[in-house]
């Protein structure tokens, strides 16, 4: 049987006022949120465990439903190919050949669960994701938390500082809400180093355009 509500709330440190289906969530994901992060953390929203579940997890944090996981994918792969020349240069040069197994992952449209190689592989996604829906990402996993920002937009750009956060546990991934002034998660090394190549890239791209 599980906990009361005052027994949950005496173990985690989520507010009161959750959603309804996110309190049920937290019987069985609460022990996978980091304590820091639990006050401020309205829902918890599990998804289906297809192989799909990093898409659809996206879908729900840009409140979609999780079945426009297609649409997310679809998003993802324009963005991939319009800048294709900027992805190729960030990702090879980080990890030679990780453009194209990069996209591979994303490429997925098809009813059936989708197999590991067609997965979300974060935090890489995490960095088209941020670009191409001008959000801010957040991962949340065992090993720690991590934002992501959007590639060549700046802060002051986007209307809202929406973001969208994620955890992932193991091979799964659920969505989660937060509000208020929360702590927001370091951003990693991965995407530091992804960036100031970016930044490098841009600083060129304006010298080429001057001669």
């Amino acid at each position: 049987m599980p906990p009361s509500y005052s027994q949950s709330q005496n173990e985690f440190r989520f507010p009161h006022n959750m959603k309804p289906e996110g309190l049920n969530n937290v019987y069985r994901f609460g022990r996978h949120i980091l304590p820091v992060f639990q006050p401020y953390m309205i829902n918890i929203q599990d998804v289906e465990p297809d192989g799909k579940c990093g898409f659809r997890s996206v879908a729900v944090g840009l409140v979609f439903d999780e079945n426009h996981w297609a649409f997310i994918r679809q998003k993802l792969l324009q963005e991939f190919d319009f800048n294709a020349h900027l992805y190729k240069y960030v990702f090879n040069f980080y990890d030679p050949g990780s453009y194209d197994v990069l996209r591979d992952t994303i490429n997925w449209q098809q009813i059936a669960p989708a197999p590991a190689e067609h997965w979300m592989f974060m935090p890489h996604t995490g960095l088209v994701i941020a670009q191409r829906f001008g959000v801010i990402v957040h991962l949340f996993s065992n090993r720690g938390a991590q934002t992501i920002f959007p590639l060549w937009i700046s802060a002051n750009s986007l209307v809202r500082h929406n973001a969208v956060s994620i955890v992932r546990l193991g091979v799964h991934f659920i969505n989660v809400t937060l509000q208020g002034y929360y702590p927001m998660p370091m951003a990693k090394a991965f995407a530091k180093i992804v960036t100031n190549h970016l930044r490098l890239l841009g600083t060129r791209l304006l010298d080429w355009q001057h001669t």
